[in-house]
């Protein structure tokens, strides 16, 4: 399939210039530039959401989650339970 781009002169000139030094066609260097720049901007799940983990917690204790400090909630939630007025 044809397909047109533009670009700048200067760029065009060092394609040419590059691919006439590597014996290859401008469309060969352009196809293989693509697929590398393709292939490496694929990242995972994890590395797309890395930024985002940990970062939004449940509460403001201090505590990182409820599971670090449950013996502590579940103290308090007896003590209240059991506290008479």
């Amino acid at each position: 399939m044809a397909t047109s781009i533009r670009m700048e002169d200067d760029l065009l000139a060092r394609l040419k210039q590059y691919a006439q030094a590597q014996d290859l066609s401008a469309s060969a260097v352009v196809r293989e530039a693509l697929t590398q720049y393709l292939d490496g901007r694929q990242r995972s799940p994890f590395e797309l959401g890395a930024a985002l983990f940990g970062r939004h917690r449940s509460d403001d204790s201090g505590a990182s989650s409820r599971s670090e400090r449950r013996k502590g909630v579940v103290r308090e939630r007896l003590r209240t339970k059991h506290d008479r007025p």
